[in-house]
């Protein structure tokens, strides 16, 4: 256990703050007309200095990878039923990462921007479910191949 600890502390912090380091480059772009900015502008309004804001940004970064890695800890679970872990881990994820999101500036502390950011993660949870499903699906047809290869032998 310990080991899976140390594993999802060291991915939570790369992940997550690459992760976030990526998509405020891309959101620059899009939003900022090529000037880097780490953070909406509402956000960057809090610091007197933008590097003060770039350091607050990969700590929030950093604490939403360990927020989805630790919580990626239910699946190992294997006593509990899929739906079971699915659940526990959305909901887990949900309300570790809505405070975050907010921190970050991503959205303002209103209700419809509440409503209008969990609908998008659910959609986007459900996506990514879906995947990582199918990829699940595949190993356990390729493991379930080998095993009948070797029983023939």
């Amino acid at each position: 256990m310990k080991k899976k600890i140390s594993l999802c502390l060291y991915s939570g912090v790369v992940n997550g703050t690459f992760i976030g380091l990526v998509m405020s480059i891309a959101f620059s772009y899009v939003s900022a007309s090529g000037r880097y900015s780490p953070a909406p502008t509402i956000f960057m309004n809090h610091f007197e200095h933008s590097a003060t804001a770039m350091l607050v940004s990969i700590l929030l970064w950093t604490c939403i990878g360990l927020v989805f890695s630790f919580s990626s800890l239910i699946f190992e679970a294997t006593d509990w039923s899929i739906l079971k872990m699915t659940i526990t881990h959305f909901l887990i994820a949900y309300i570790g990462f809505l405070p975050l999101a907010i921190l970050a500036g991503w959205f303002p502390l209103k209700f419809n921007n509440i409503f209008i950011f969990t609908v998008i993660y659910i959609v986007i949870y459900i996506i990514m479910w879906l995947v990582f499903m199918n990829i699940a699906r595949k190993e356990v047809t390729s493991i379930n191949k080998k095993i009948q290869r070797r029983n023939k032998k």
